[in-house]
């Protein structure tokens, strides 16, 4: 498979690498690893896009599988995926040339709903937020389409008030898969509104240009008191006054939700708490933390299992394909 260093590589020189996205310009914002994409936004034509270049064998079945159906839907919530077979060139480390598939995803001209929510003015506001979050739900249902990962990150909303899903690369048909996060969604705008109080207004007034940004190779967002970094010696957080709090030694993380955050090191992935204790160890292929339920699904190569907040493993182990969400990391 192609890395994440061949990605950048042909971001930095479309017409040397890409065939058809031979123009895209790419706006130079770091690269984001998921479970199974390298990511980035880029500028084409007249308008932006998502980049997503597979990790895995596994990476592009489900958007295989819902791209033939978009021919037979008209909608304006599911944008037009495209998948470009062997699009992107790369150089092995012995010299050998190759071809990766890139899949495409138009950007709707909308802004991240998060920012909404973070300068929320009032009830009347987060009431109509709450009314188009309801809108897509029925929108779903109607087309008979589960995103599967609705979360803020994930939602835009445009100058006409309607919220827009971006990142379907793992969305399946059947309605429903939706409706618990959207639900958990509405509930904490009205909470917000009644209490006239943002949970993390310290965290939405300051920004990453605080930190000394010359001492990272990459700085990320600030979430949950923590932010994360990448030095050389690897990925790791530092908290607003720029003290390193959990050293920097892992090949990538995710931002904390709920006091935990997905690692990655040499020996595989798992989960942390803010004070960089492992709660569950870093034995495995994939660990996917949802912290709605607080709990997470984690994949040994082999079946599937599930642990608590607290790590401990519940139930029987499944033998699925492949995870239901997919969980965005720095890069």
């Amino acid at each position: 498979m192609a890395t994440i260093t061949a990605f950048r590589t042909a971001l930095d020189a479309p017409q040397k690498w890409f065939s058809r996205l031979a123009e895209a310009r790419w706006n130079g914002e770091p690269v984001r690893r998921s479970t199974y994409f390298a990511e980035a936004e880029v500028a084409l034509g007249t308008g932006r896009g998502l980049l997503f270049m597979p990790l895995s064998s596994l990476s592009l079945r489900r958007a295989e599988r819902l791209i033939p159906k978009q021919l037979y839907r008209n909608n304006t919530v599911i944008p037009h995926l495209e998948i470009f077979r062997n699009e992107m060139r790369y150089t092995h480390s012995d010299n050998s040339s190759a071809a990766c598939d890139i899949l495409y995803e138009p950007l709707p001209d909308a802004l991240p709903l998060a920012d909404t929510i973070n300068s929320l003015a009032g009830e009347q506001e987060a009431s109509q937020i709450i009314t188009a979050i309801k809108a897509l739900r029925e929108e779903l249902h109607k087309t008979d389409i589960s995103h599967n990962n609705l979360r803020e990150e994930n939602l835009m909303i445009d100058n006409q008030g309607r919220i827009l899903p971006i990142r379907w690369y793992y969305a399946t048909s059947g309605a429903g898969g939706d409706d618990e996060a959207l639900d958990a969604l509405c509930t904490k705008i009205a909470s917000l509104a009644n209490n006239m109080l943002l949970c993390d207004a310290e965290s939405a007034a300051y920004t990453t240009s605080n930190v000394v940004s010359s001492d990272y190779i990459t700085v990320g967002r600030f979430s949950e008191g923590l932010i994360a970094i990448e030095q050389s010696s690897g990925w790791g957080f530092i908290d607003s006054d720029n003290n390193i709090v959990i050293e920097p030694k892992y090949l990538w993380v995710n931002d904390f939700h709920e006091g935990r955050a997905e690692v990655e090191c040499a020996e595989g992935m798992g989960l942390i708490d803010k004070q960089g204790e492992y709660i569950i160890p870093p034995h495995y292929r994939i660990v996917e933390y949802d912290p709605v339920s607080g709990c997470s699904q984690v994949y040994d190569g082999h079946e599937w299992l599930e642990f608590d907040y607290s790590g401990h493993l519940q139930g029987e182990p499944t033998t699925a394909a492949e995870p239901t969400k997919e969980i965005e990391y720095y890069n």
